[in-house]
């Protein structure tokens, strides 16, 4: 009755690509504002964290039991080297081109996104029968409990994101001194 599924589509990165796409098409028009701007990040960013919640749900659908620590290390080592690359990339990019065009790039990244979910043969929408939303989350809560190092990092992790987001939002309001 209360079932929940893995929700990895396509039509998720075509949202965000669009809501993307506002932001150079209203700066074209003249019509672009601060809260345009504001309220697409917002919508981006909650996006985006539903849509990584999916994306590792739908993991050992999308690689198999056998292949997940192979798999897992490429995720790994490719998403350091794209937070290391990716910034300085996109800050050279929005220094020679408007930073509205840098977001249109973003838009097409999205559709990009879309294109290769589109693609994957794997049913990522299937929820085991019987199995409730809840007693999944306590089963994995009863999990990383019982693991001492599992759930040492997981304390950690969330200290430091806690703490990375307070000094990023209290950054952004002491920019312009």
């Amino acid at each position: 009755e209360n079932e929940r599924s893995v929700s990895l589509s396509p039509a998720r990165s075509a949202i965000g690509a669009l809501m993307l796409a506002t932001v150079p098409i209203a700066d074209l028009a003249g019509a672009l504002s601060p809260w345009h701007v504001l309220a697409v990040a917002f919508g981006v960013g909650c996006g985006f964290c539903w849509f990584d919640a999916a994306a590792w749900g739908a993991f050992f659908r999308i690689v198999g039991k056998s292949r997940v620590a192979r798999a897992n290390s490429v995720v790994w080592s490719t998403e350091i080297v794209i937070e290391i690359a990716a910034p300085a990339g996109a800050g050279l990019l929005a220094a020679l081109a408007n930073p509205s065009a840098v977001l249109a790039v973003d838009a097409v990244t999205y559709l990009i996104s879309a294109a290769l979910l589109a693609g994957l043969k794997t049913d990522l929408n299937t929820v085991a029968a019987g199995r409730r939303m809840w007693s999944e989350i306590g089963e994995g809560l009863r999990y990383v409990w019982g693991m001492p190092v599992i759930r040492t990092l997981t304390i950690a992790g969330f200290g430091l994101n806690m703490a990375v987001g307070g000094v990023l939002g209290l950054l952004v309001v002491h920019a312009d001194k």
